[in-house]
């Protein structure tokens, strides 16, 4: 990839930023795709059946909007697309899309589709290293959105949890394309900028509420994660009154699940790495209370129905009214 620009998909804000520095820490020109738009669905819509899952079209439509972008080079840029097995049909959206470019006159753009058959380690002169940072920056990057989450519903001043969440995306990504090769030094690094954003979400003034309702977001996982897929449905049930909680890492979980992923974390030098869930507890640990730290069991469930997300699978949620354990800890 020597020479060329890699575009990222932009599924989760933070976590592809965060991918994205991994890449850059190597000396890949990476970067993410451009924020969706209407544009992106006019493209997606027209070039995708009306059959295909709803991030097919969101994912067509960014790669074609650089495509059609002034000055693009074919030749030096790609798209990393991953792809796996099974039912899911994210398996399908590499070969659709080079049919796709191929078809429009852009069969010289590479799209590099690792498997996730091996954590998506099959990296072409991607070794051990980066798939250790890469799983350390989508963990770290989890974590932050985490931190805006539980902070965010709460605020005083109205913007305050979204900037503290912008500068410490900001940080990390500095963090991780400076860290140093040393497994060790590079998780003194992540450390530090995770105790940094403790800083920054402890100083956001808050006035913590036990009765406001905590809902659970669930479903696909694209749309979960992407706001523009799923219309800003966060921003729009906090300013009803709740609290949005998601399962932690849900696309780092993903990648935890195949095999190779877990055994190139365990074989680290550092101890500390085979589990980033101690940063957790180490960086969101301060004297002072930040809120309620328990809350009554589950007590129901209801779907939601998105109906301006033709061809998206409906979203579901979770009226959920107790935190997980890394909820109880980041308020402490």
């Amino acid at each position: 990839m020597a020479g060329k620009r890699v575009y990222v998909p932009a599924m989760a804000e933070g976590s592809v930023e965060a991918v994205c520095a991994a890449m850059r820490w190597l000396g890949i020109d990476a970067r993410p795709t451009p924020p969706s738009d209407a544009r992106t669905l006019e493209l997606g819509s027209k070039y995708t059946g009306g059959d295909g899952c709803f991030p097919a079209k969101v994912t067509t439509g960014d790669f074609l909007k650089i495509a059609q972008q002034p000055g693009f080079d074919q030749k030096r840029t790609v798209f990393l697309m991953g792809t796996t097995d099974g039912p899911c049909r994210s398996g399908q959206y590499a070969p659709f899309l080079r049919k796709v470019l191929r078809e429009l006159g852009y069969g010289e753009v590479r799209v590099y589709s690792p498997h996730g058959e091996h954590g998506y380690s099959d990296f072409q002169g991607f070794d051990t290293a980066f798939v250790r940072t890469a799983w350390r920056a989508l963990v770290s990057a989890d974590i932050l959105r985490k931190l805006l989450l539980q902070t965010r519903p709460y605020e005083m001043e109205p913007g305050d949890a979204d900037r503290a969440y912008r500068e410490s995306v900001s940080d990390l990504c500095k963090t991780i394309e400076q860290s140093c090769s040393s497994t060790p030094c590079q998780m003194r690094s992540l450390e530090a900028s995770l105790l940094r954003t403790r800083d920054r979400f402890h100083s956001v003034r808050a006035v913590f509420d036990r009765t406001r309702p905590l809902i659970g977001i669930v479903g696909e996982i694209y749309c979960r994660l992407n706001n523009f897929s799923n219309q800003e449905l966060v921003r729009r049930l906090e300013a009803q009154g709740a609290e949005c909680w998601m399962t932690l890492s849900p696309r780092v979980a993903r990648i935890a699940q195949t095999s190779q992923l877990r055994a190139n974390i365990s074989h680290s030098p550092c101890p500390r790495s085979r589990c980033m869930g101690f940063i957790l507890r180490f960086c969101s640990c301060k004297n002072g209370a930040r809120g309620p730290t328990t809350r009554p069991r589950t007590v129901g469930w209801f779907r939601f129905q998105a109906s301006d997300l033709a061809g998206a699978e409906n979203v579901q949620f979770a009226i959920l009214r107790s935190h997980s354990r890394l909820g109880r800890v980041a308020r402490e």
